[in-house]
């Protein structure tokens, strides 16, 4: 049995907090023309052709916070250029694509509620996309690249009340495999074990009330064994900027470290640190490698 859960531990998607960060950069050259933010919007987002009438065969119905950037294009790049350079950068963050067109193939031009007219020109660009989040709701990305600029429109919807739970109901789950001996065994073994993300609340720095027993356990083991020395290590993955997942993860690994000391274990024992997305497990390429590379992990000295 602790041969079986020892690997959950050590592969379920750790540390949050970058993962939830929508961080999607301009194209390189472009320079921003304007920025809008609003909360609790409705807004209906085109999912295929629109019509003579300027309707959407198809069309995804969203309620939530937006954030909206406008771009100027370099000059010299072709929109098919630009827009395959944000289809990657989207990729990267983890969306999905959901609906793509460009000029006469996304039908007859209709104006659409934050992004203006869609398609812009013969030569613009739509797409849509998603981004599934636990816990604090999908984002939803629509953008169009038109010869002169390029407007992005995130839209961040409020997680339902299952879902919530479900990641409560996770998360103590998880937290009872967090034990003494397995985490005592993994040590011996391998030198590091890996605490796991759902064990955090999207955006926050501490465990959750629910994983409140996973200092309690690592506080026990080093009671036990008085000799044994940890480096407390938080990892993000690359998304985002540089410092602040540098910042992100040695606050998480000092929150840890305060709440042991809480626990009666010695401070000198212990250190903590952060080395954002510099020791990664998996490429980042695939939100599966950045799940992996997202993580707090307790390293033995």
């Amino acid at each position: 049995m602790t041969k079986r859960l020892l690997p959950i531990l050590a592969l379920l998607p750790p540390l949050a907090l970058a993962d939830e960060y929508v961080d999607i950069r301009p194209f390189p050259g472009s320079s921003r023309a304007a920025r809008e933010s609003k909360e609790d919007q409705k807004i209906l987002l085109p999912q295929a052709p629109l019509d003579a009438a300027g309707k959407a065969g198809r069309q995804l119905e969203l309620r939530g916070n937006f954030n909206k950037s406008v771009w100027k294009n370099p000059k010299g790049k072709s929109t098919k250029e630009i827009y395959d350079g944000y289809v990657r950068e989207l990729s990267t963050a983890g969306f999905k694509p959901l609906y793509a067109c460009a000029g006469k193939d996304c039908g007859a031009p209709a104006s659409v509620k934050l992004l203006g007219k869609v398609p812009a020109s013969p030569e613009a660009h739509y797409a849509l996309s998603q981004l599934v989040r636990r816990e604090l709701g999908d984002a939803y990305a629509a953008i169009q690249v038109a010869p002169s600029e390029t407007t992005l429109l995130i839209v961040e919807v409020t997680s339902s009340k299952d879902a919530k739970e479900q990641a409560a109901r996770d998360a103590t789950a998880a937290a009872k495999q967090v034990t003494a001996p397995l985490i005592g065994e993994a040590l011996t073994r391998d030198g590091h074990i890996a605490l796991v993300d759902i064990l955090y609340r999207p955006g926050e720095v501490g465990l959750r009330p629910e994983a409140a027993s996973v200092v309690k356990e690592i506080a026990a083991l080093m009671k036990k064994d008085r000799l044994l020395r940890l480096y407390v290590v938080g990892h993000t993955d690359e998304q985002g900027d540089y410092e602040r997942n540098l910042s992100v993860s040695k606050r998480r690994a000092e929150w840890l470290v305060k709440h042991l000391v809480d626990q009666g274990v010695s401070k000198s024992r212990l250190r903590a640190n952060g080395v954002g997305p510099l020791a990664p497990l998996a490429a980042n390429d695939t939100e599966d490698g950045r799940a992996r590379n997202r993580r707090v992990e307790l390293v033995k000295q």
